[in-house]
């Protein structure tokens, strides 16, 4: 898979950290649970992509992990923490959407007097394809007998920190694809199919040819 200008989206890991202070399981007024800011929290950034997706831009937020509290019987919790993955196809998406998340969460941690301390972690850039390297990338793939096929209509939605490298050096990532039929990447049942070992060596071979840093292919 081939593809010029954005390949992936870009993401950014978002971690709420919400204090209050905690009381006796048997006396919850008498603390201050972020309990249900928490739920508010879980419930409601997911949904702020709706906001954008309107302009047709690709715009997500998945809450990841969130914790609350201690595993005690006896005791009403004082805090809790969340994280979400935001990501977007644009910089100014991707922006907007920081902008959002940050709002609510000051907004919703206010409302019930918790204190509240963000943390903005694990940053992706877009990774954006170089047209002349799609270009010798494409060359490669013919020269290696694989189907390129069409590129995709729009960027892939995970992330990749390849972004990093294509910020500074023009690259191209590209896609090498297992078919239509496999579980996706991170799923429980992932497994990396071997099959794709062959035609990858045969791609990076070619490739080589291209760059002109060996004279020929064994094919």
């Amino acid at each position: 898979m081939l593809r010029e200008g954005p390949f992936t989206a870009g993401s950014i890991g978002l971690v709420i950290n919400l204090s209050g202070h905690t009381s006796h399981a048997a006396h919850p007024e008498k603390g201050c649970s972020p309990a249900a800011a928490m739920s508010r929290l879980v419930t409601g950034l997911v949904t702020l992509p709706i906001q954008l997706e309107a302009r047709g831009d690709l715009a997500l937020v998945t809450v990841v992990h969130a914790r609350l509290g201690e595993e005690d019987f006896g005791t009403s919790p004082g805090q809790a923490s969340i994280l979400a993955t935001l990501r977007a196809d644009q910089y100014d998406v991707l922006k907007e959407l920081r902008h959002l998340a940050t709002a609510m969460a000051e907004h919703e941690s206010a409302a019930d007097g918790l204190d509240c301390r963000l943390e903005w972690v694990e940053e992706f850039p877009l990774t954006i394809n170089h047209p002349a390297a799609v270009d010798e990338a494409r060359r490669a793939t013919v020269r290696a007998g694989l189907d390129h096929g069409m590129p995709p209509e729009s960027p892939f939605r995970w992330s990749e920190d390849f972004g990093w490298l294509s910020a500074d050096v023009p690259g191209a990532l590209i896609g090498l694809g297992a078919g239509e039929n496999q579980p996706d990447l991170h799923a429980s049942d992932y497994d990396f199919p071997d099959e794709l070992l062959a035609p990858g060596l045969r791609f990076w071979e070619a490739l080589l040819v291209e760059l002109g840093l060996r004279p020929t292919v064994d094919q």
